[in-house]
């Protein structure tokens, strides 16, 4: 049976299953097991958002400059990996194929 991350956004939720051993999911998975991944929120701007989180201490990983989604460490928010993504129409795909299978740095 394949194993997956969950990843949650407000609605709908997305599972992932890693297509090889060496992608951040896949690497999550077998350090962890199947489980939640991390909790993605939908929002209409995403540096407001993030520069919220920032301006309460909170450290945001560095994606780079045309990220166009924001990650902040899990040791800031309980043990969750948390992302803001933009809103988009439903149905269409928040993240273009590909995306997150780099590492996160870690602090």
């Amino acid at each position: 049976m394949s194993q997956g991350a969950l990843f949650m956004y407000s609605r709908p939720e997305a599972s992932i299953v890693p297509q090889d051993t060496t992608s951040g999911a896949a690497r999550f998975l077998a350090k962890r097991g199947p489980g939640l991944h991390h909790i993605g929120y939908a929002v209409d701007d995403v540096e407001v958002e993030a520069r919220r989180l920032s301006d309460q201490g909170l450290r945001r990983v560095d994606l780079g400059p045309k990220a166009g989604a924001a990650f902040f460490y899990p040791q800031d928010i309980h043990g969750v990996l948390t992302e803001f993504v933009p809103f988009r129409t439903p149905g269409v795909r928040v993240h273009a194929p590909g995306f997150g299978e780099t590492d996160v740095p870690r602090p």
